[in-house]
């Protein structure tokens, strides 16, 4: 396996037979601070960041978590995840409650406007650190990794009960409009100056809106 560094992204470059995959300088950094803490050891220099040295720090955590069966067992939670996150994804992993997830900006809880991959059943992944995933079904066997720090509010999807927002979750203004110069997918909505999204008819408009909103769980 060859790391190399991606500066102006700010990005380690994994290499594998096949393909590569990449990791972020500030999530490496944060992740192994996490990891030192939970281990009791020192943590990572900030002045490393970013360095093939830190890389090799992180892995080397990364082994020493594996080998603790005391850590490797428990749900591994993105570092900065809100507690109240944590507790409400463990309680609907355990308890088969299926979930809407809304994802957005951490600090100013504004709503990406996500509609792919945001409702399901939380499950956990294999190996070392076992993150938590969103499963279609209760009885899917994978899934993709949630960005659970990036969690600004949750609904339990049977009954539509608010679990938790963040205290500042907010959607972007919706301006709708139709446009002719769009015969088939002509009702739009626009928001902050760009179409975020096109339909067929206002119903199915009304649908996504109500969808965005938490107020039906399918568009």
């Amino acid at each position: 396996m060859k790391v190399t560094i991606n500066p102006s992204q700010e990005l380690f470059v994994i290499e594998h037979t096949g393909g590569c995959s990449c990791l972020g300088f500030n999530n490496c950094f944060d992740d192994a601070a996490q990891m030192a803490g939970l281990l009791g050891t020192t943590k990572p220099d900030p002045k490393q960041k970013g360095t093939l040295d830190q890389y090799a720090e992180y892995q080397g955590l990364i082994r020493r978590y594996s080998a603790r069966s005391d850590l490797n067992e428990q749900t591994w939670f993105d570092p900065g995840t809100p507690p109240s996150v944590v507790a409400h994804l463990e309680y609907a992993r355990l308890h088969h409650r299926k979930l809407r997830l809304f994802f957005g900006d951490q600090t100013a809880g504004r709503c990406w406007l996500e509609e792919n991959d945001v409702t399901g059943f939380i499950g956990r992944s294999m190996g070392p650190v076992r993150v938590p995933i969103l499963l279609a079904l209760r009885s899917s066997r994978g899934g993709g990794a949630i960005l659970t720090r990036c969690i600004i509010r949750l609904i339990e999807a049977n009954g539509q009960r608010e679990l938790w927002r963040h205290q500042n979750f907010n959607l972007p203004e919706f301006q709708l409009r139709e446009e002719q110069d769009q015969p088939k997918y002509r009702y739009a909505v626009h928001s902050d100056g760009a179409c975020v999204a096109r339909f067929i008819t206002p119903q199915k408009r009304a649908q996504w809106l109500a969808f965005m909103r938490g107020e039906v769980m399918r568009p």
